[in-house]
């Protein structure tokens, strides 16, 4: 008994119909069928030409017959093409009441060898069908519970079963002992860098020997020295208006590199070239206007 169920037929794929209609050889010339035309016929599928397709399994066999419709005589009666099919999918012949037909390959059969494949390869998933849906390999025994029974969420780690310790923070001579202790080991840590008192710079006398190295401004290498890492007077409205979450990469460079970023511009070279005339003109301005005026040149002062 022919029956209408499609989802039992085998896969057919394009390869197959190509294996059939090109290379496979007739069994009654011995000859390559090559019916390269009959690979369009795709489109009598979309068409909607094939309908009534029933199939009936022999073994491991399974003979299909369908009802095609003539691509130019509308009226015409329809064709009856039958295709006999492997479980693997492969085509052992076909056969269509059409002139061309008789060759065993027309357009009729490749449309309904499209629909075969369309058909199948859409179908319902094995988890949409019942009793499709097996059982992973590795479970050896599934138990059944109800619904209200099942647990639906994640497993995750219980932050309450976490045991939290209270720690005391160190102060006064702990900290300093601590700290001493590292220091011993690792004194270049960045922690020494902002740490009283392993901060390199924390004396008077260092701030004033610093002052007095770097009076030559922009041209001494001790001047560059001391800057580095240092926001100096020229960079602290920069400094203001730059943003804390997305600081600028440009600045940070000139804070921590200032002699890699060096602004080497024509006014920049003309000011160091009238400095010292500069500041004795206006000195000699001042004087008229301020008592016991007293002016030098500064280097870096560090507050």
């Amino acid at each position: 008994m022919f029956l209408n169920d499609q989802s039992v037929l085998p896969v057919v794929g394009p390869f197959d119909i190509m294996t059939y209609l090109v290379i496979t050889h007739s069994a009654y010339t011995s000859q390559q069928i090559k019916a390269y035309k009959s690979l369009e016929a795709y489109q009598y599928y979309k068409a909607g030409f094939v309908h009534n397709v029933k199939h009936v399994q022999i073994n491991n066999h399974f003979v299909i017959l369908a009802k095609v419709k003539h691509s130019q005589r509308i009226n015409a009666p329809d064709l009856l093409p039958w295709v006999i099919l492997t479980s693997d999918g492969s085509v052992k012949t076909a056969h269509c009441t059409c002139m061309v037909g008789l060759g065993e390959a027309c357009s009729h059969i490749a449309a309904v060898l499209f629909y075969i494949h369309c058909q199948v390869q859409d179908s319902l998933s094995c988890t949409s069908q019942l009793c499709k849906w097996e059982v992973p390999k590795y479970s050896k025994k599934v138990e059944f519970k109800q619904v209200r029974d099942m647990h639906w969420s994640k497993k995750c780690v219980s932050y309450d079963d976490c045991k939290r310790k209270d720690v005391t923070p160190l102060e006064g001579s702990e900290l300093q002992s601590f700290l001493d202790k590292i220091y011993e080991t690792s004194p270049n840590a960045p922690i020494f860098q902002i740490t009283e008192p392993y901060v390199t710079i924390s004396e008077e006398h260092q701030a004033n020997v610093a002052d007095a190295t770097a009076i030559n401004r922009f041209s001494t290498q001790l001047w560059y020295d001391h800057q580095s890492g240092r926001i100096t007077d020229h960079l602290f409205k920069s400094v203001c208006e730059d943003s804390v979450d997305n600081p600028s990469l440009t600045l940070i460079k000139r804070i921590c590199y200032p002699l890699k970023m060096e602004i080497k511009a024509i006014s920049k070279k003309h000011e160091l070239s009238i400095k010292e005339s500069a500041g004795n003109a206006y000195y000699n301005h001042a004087v008229n206007y301020h008592k016991n005026l007293s002016a030098n040149f500064a280097g870096l002062i560090i507050n």
